[in-house]
């Protein structure tokens, strides 16, 4: 407690550099919150689909249902789904992808809603890859876990809710398939990203992960969203469904480049607008991940430097103004270790009042952080980055005072 005490008035003694020092390094622990938080949440949409892009494949996207006609009008019966594409190009490995079929809500007599809605498909692998942030409820399962026909909706004004059950018309080669009793099982959170639901276009020139996310905000008066897993339409209906959308389409090992090159002719025959090599979109990918690392890691180095420096001469002027009265406490029993101490704890006091403050101003930014397009999460590894600040700060405070104490003795200081 008097070694405490000591640290107190020290830090009273030197207000203007210590408040200095503390406003730095609240600088330094907010910015590197927000620059771990942008990287944990690129990463978190880069993550689950890190190793298709890892492998020998292309990305494409299906701008309408495969095969879909614009000439003869809409025919789903001549829509293509992945396992097809497959059968159809036959070094083709696996197909990622969102489906669509026609589909709309039906009252108790089978008549259709008035309402507007868009849907999506999404085969086993799809689901298992990427959940995203649910508000009520919870995500979709596959089909082998699945015992009915469930769906994900967006939030709304229609009154749908978790746990209801409605009908739904579908498309069918079978008449016992075109009205079917689908319960939801989870609610959209507002500002979610969804694969293959108005994705980000405007990244095709230069395309990274977010080329397969859309999203944003929902209208809840005009828009709603439903999600279905159309490995279980496929496995226990006739409801007919074709690719559309963002599809990462994988080659077996030894394909050619020609042979890429002829299934990309192919591909777009069937309404795949685009295509791109998942080197160049992994390559992207991982610049889009790091990218604000590049854009802030020179501040924070700055800013740690200038914060160190300020630490150091703060605590090597009071060691210095100090060091009669820790001749004393040498006389009176203490060790020099335990004077070092008093410097310790004053560097400790200045590290927690720069975590409080830093603590407000991420609450602050918390609060207002889709209006500043800042996004700040909280993980292990956030806390990781900040105390790794704050120890090499602590550390350096305490080099300065450990090194003018051991270079003289009491009997030096008190003789001067």
């Amino acid at each position: 407690m008097t070694l405490f005490k000591y640290a107190i008035k020290n830090f009273k003694k030197e207000p203007v550099v210590n408040i200095l020092t503390i406003l730095q390094l609240t600088a330094v622990i907010v910015i590197v919150v927000i620059m771990t938080s942008s990287v944990l949440i690129r990463y978190r949409y880069y993550a689950p689909f890190k190793d298709i892009l890892q492998s020998n494949g292309i990305f494409c996207d299906f701008s309408l249902p495969a095969n879909y006609d614009e000439q003869k009008l809409q025919d789903p019966f001549k829509y293509i789904a992945d396992d097809e594409i497959k059968n159809l190009i036959p070094y083709v490995e696996d197909v990622v992808s969102c489906n669509f079929g026609p589909c709309w809500f039906v009252d108790e007599n089978q008549f259709p809603l008035d309402f507007n809605f868009s849907s999506l498909f999404y085969d086993n692998d799809m689901i298992e890859r990427y959940e995203p942030e649910i508000a009520q409820g919870r995500w979709l399962q596959t089909s082998t876990e699945a015992d009915c026909i469930e769906c994900i909706i967006s939030e709304n004004n229609h009154g749908l809710k978790v746990g209801d059950k409605v009908k739904i018309a579908f498309t069918a080669f079978e008449e016992k398939d075109l009205f079917q009793e689908v319960l939801i099982v989870g609610m959209l959170t507002e500002r979610t990203k969804i694969i293959g639901y108005q994705q980000n276009r405007g990244t095709m020139g230069n395309p990274d992960i977010t080329t397969l996310y859309g999203g944003g905000i929902f209208n809840a008066e005009e828009d709603l969203l439903i999600l279905l897993s159309s490995d279980y339409l496929s496995e226990h209906t006739t409801v007919i469904q074709g690719m559309f959308g963002p599809a990462l389409i994988t080659f077996k090992e030894g394909t050619s480049a020609e042979q890429i090159k002829q299934a990309r002719t192919q591909l777009s025959d069937y309404n795949a607008i685009i295509s791109y090599s998942f080197s160049d979109m992994n390559k992207n990918s991982r610049a889009y991940v790091f990218e604000q690392v590049k854009n802030l890691l020179p501040i924070i180095i700055v800013l740690v430097v200038m914060t160190v420096v300020s630490g150091v001469s703060s605590s090597a002027l009071s060691t210095r103004r100090e060091l009669k009265s820790f001749a004393v406490l040498y006389i009176t029993g203490l060790r020099w270790k335990q004077c070092a101490l008093i410097s310790l704890l004053h560097s400790l006091i200045i590290a927690a009042s720069a975590l409080v403050l830093s603590g407000v101003c991420i609450w602050v930014l918390k609060l207002v952080e889709i209006d500043v397009g800042i996004l700040l999460i909280l993980q292990w590894e956030t806390i990781l980055c900040v105390a790794a600040i704050i120890g090499f700060f602590v550390l350096m405070s305490l080099l300065m005072p450990l090194l003018m104490l051991s270079q003289n003795t009491p009997k030096q200081i008190l003789t001067r």
